[in-house]
């Protein structure tokens, strides 16, 4: 059902079926996966990564979330850095 729900373009109804699933089937690794696919789509990478870091501990060899959770912490820091710098330090990470 949550596979409609992402096709069709409804990720509040997709977020809300998959919330459900991970309640009935904690041990599905998938289940977070794809939860963590539509936080990613809705623009909560935050909200993303312990579900990431939920399906590595349950599923170690998942190689799909190394990179996704790598990405995520990239974005996080660097938003972090540039909200930091000043008018002519973001102008130059900018530029670069």
């Amino acid at each position: 059902m949550g596979k409609k729900f992402l096709a069709a373009g409804q990720l509040a109804d997709a977020l809300s079926h998959y919330h459900a699933a991970v309640d009935l089937d904690p041990d599905n690794y998938l289940t977070y996966f794809k939860r963590a696919t539509v936080y990613l789509a809705i623009g909560k990478s935050k909200s993303a990564l312990p579900d990431l870091e939920k399906v590595l501990s349950l599923k170690p060899d998942f190689h799909a979330v190394s990179s996704s959770r790598l990405t995520i912490r990239y974005q996080i820091v660097r938003f972090f850095i540039l909200s930091t710098l000043s008018p002519v330090g973001l102008y130059y990470v900018v530029v670069e």
